[in-house]
C-alpha cells in the first residue's frame, strides 16, 4: 500500500484500526515566513545604508554599494543575513532570533543579537569592523 506523505494515521476514539486524515501545512504558516522574509529584507536595508556613511569616512575610494553588499539569503531552518561574500548572521525563521555565526551556515547559538522586532540596522552596522560612530 502506497501512503501518501502528507497523510498522517490517526487512531480515533471508539474506533479499531488506522485511520488516515489528510495534512496540510497551514497557510498561516506559509504568511508567517512570507512576513519573516519581508522584515529580513528590510532590516538588511536598513543594515546596508546605516554603513554607508562609515564606510565611506574609512574607504574613500571604494564604491560602497558594489564593494559592500548585504543579502538576506533564505534556508531550511535560518535566513543567512550576508556581507558580501560571507555570512555575518543568521535568523531562525521561528522564532525570529538573530544569532551571530560560527561558520557559515552554523549558527553561535551563545552569541543572540536579539529579537528581529526589536533590531534595526544601525545595530548591526555597529558591529561591522569598519563601523566609526
Amino acid at each position: 500500500m502506497l501512503i501518501n506523505p502528507f497523510t498522517l494515521p490517526v487512531q480515533r476514539a471508539g474506533m479499531s484500526g488506522l485511520n488516515f486524515i489528510n495534512y496540510r501545512p497551514a497557510p498561516a504558516g506559509q504568511e508567517r515566513r512570507k512576513a519573516m522574509i519581508a522584515k529580513a529584507k528590510k532590516l538588511v536595508n536598513e543594515w546596508h545604508e546605516a554603513g554607508r556613511e562609515s564606510f565611506n569616512k574609512s574607504y574613500n575610494r571604494l564604491d560602497y554599494d558594489s564593494y559592500n553588499e548585504h543579502k538576506a539569503i533564505e534556508k531550511k531552518k535560518y535566513i543567512n543575513l550576508d556581507c558580501r561574500n560571507s555570512g555575518m548572521y543568521m535568523l531562525d525563521k521561528t522564532t525570529g532570533l538573530i544569532f551571530a555565526i560560527k561558520a557559515y551556515g552554523v549558527p553561535n547559538k551563545k552569541k543572540c543579537i536579539g529579537y528581529i522586532e526589536e533590531l534595526n540596522g544601525l545595530d548591526l552596522a555597529k558591529r561591522d569592523h569598519y563601523y566609526q560612530s
